[in-house]
């Protein structure tokens, strides 16, 4: 019975080979896009963890029969059928870290970081054969690896810094080295061009995620900020909530909701209101970095204030900042993490007027 249903699943597969891999496409995202609502969420990660390693088991098996150290032929004819079940795993994963880090993008270096992430998923989906090689295969079982396990590791220990960076991708390392030990044993350690085909790709890759991760092209999962908005007031209400105030949107000011151009008198207060997504007991210092544009276009830091947030609300932890006696001209606030990882970031317009603006008053929840 086991072997029918096999047998006709191949077939399938051959004679709808143009049709499935779009309609799988389709699908599996809608499908993630419609499921996967929070990354703590622990069903969504064994989810994916499960992935992982259904992956590097059908790697391991390809990998032996190609070094010709599996020649039963029970598994040997279901090689292709393997292929199937890895990129099927691979692009569940891709998918699920697309829109995981598509939401916590905010600046353009990170949405290049996530351009070249959906390129990886697309070519896996729709390029199959082009990346079916064994050690093309295993580099993006790396990065996919060290991709779950980098925002894996602070929801785990609810610290987010770069040490839980190093460690995701030393684990990933030993991961990758494993799989590969069990395709060649020991002639990997020999170190011949066979090692360093199997090694050197996912060490090198590793040096390259960590570059990008020190200039923020990477966008710093788990966390992601879900509002950001420059006001006249910001105020805590005693149910918990929070109420902020701006000028009254015009006629013809469709779709206005803060005051990141500010007509500006003297002794105003700007505030700067963020609601960051963490996951539950996540503990962190935002900071807002306040910058002035100077003369020569220069952007010049006038304030770093920092408050705590603690991880868990589905709305995001909400916190401002503010301040007094600000030049007129153009501003920028960027949200950062205690390691300077941005957020985000909001651009403020000061210009001066006489007359105070009528204010709009609404409750952010």
């Amino acid at each position: 019975m086991y072997r029918k249903q096999i047998s006709r699943l191949l077939s399938f597969h051959t004679r709808h080979k143009k049709v499935v891999p779009i309609g799988s496409f389709i699908g599996g995202f809608a499908y993630d896009t419609y499921t996967l609502q929070r990354i703590d969420l622990w069903l969504d990660n064994l989810q994916m963890l499960g992935y992982l390693l259904l992956s590097a088991s059908a790697l391991m098996v390809i990998g032996m029969i190609e070094q010709d150290r599996l020649k039963k032929e029970y598994m040997v004819s279901r090689k292709e059928i393997l292929f199937v079940i890895l990129h099927f795993c691979l692009g569940g994963l891709l998918s699920a870290y697309t829109i995981y880090y598509f939401k916590s993008a905010s600046i353009s270096q990170s949405y290049v970081f996530v351009g070249l992430m959906i390129l990886i998923w697309l070519m896996n989906e729709f390029k199959p054969k082009q990346i079916s090689q064994l050690k093309i295969l295993s580099l993006l079982h790396f990065f996919c690896s060290f991709t779950f396990i980098t925002f894996f590791l602070p929801i785990l220990t609810h610290r987010m810094n770069v040490w839980m960076f190093l460690l995701g991708g030393l684990i990933s390392l030993v991961c990758t080295t494993g799989i590969w030990y069990v395709i060649l044993r020991k002639d990997l350690f020999l170190f011949d061009d066979q090692g360093k085909e199997a090694l050197v790709p996912p060490f090198s890759l590793f040096i390259i995620l960590l570059f990008l991760y020190s200039i923020n092209w990477i966008p710093p999962v788990p966390l992601s900020l879900i509002d950001i908005g420059i006001y006249r007031g910001v105020q805590r209400t005693d149910d918990g909530q929070y109420l902020v105030r701006y000028k009254q949107p015009g006629l013809i000011e469709f779709g206005k909701k803060d005051d990141r151009v500010f007509e500006y008198t003297e002794g105003d207060t700007v505030f700067c209101y963020t609601a960051i997504f963490a996951p539950t007991d996540m503990r962190q210092n935002i900071i807002h970095h306040w910058e002035f544009q100077n003369a020569d276009k220069q952007w010049q830091t006038t304030d770093r204030i920092a408050y705590p947030m603690v991880g868990g609300r589905d709305g995001g932890w909400r916190g401002f900042s503010m301040k007094r006696q600000l030049q007129i001209g153009y501003w920028r606030i960027n949200v950062l993490t205690e390691d300077n990882l941005v957020l985000g970031r909001v651009q403020l317009t000061l210009v001066k007027t006489e007359a105070k603006p009528t204010q709009f008053a609404v409750e952010m929840k």
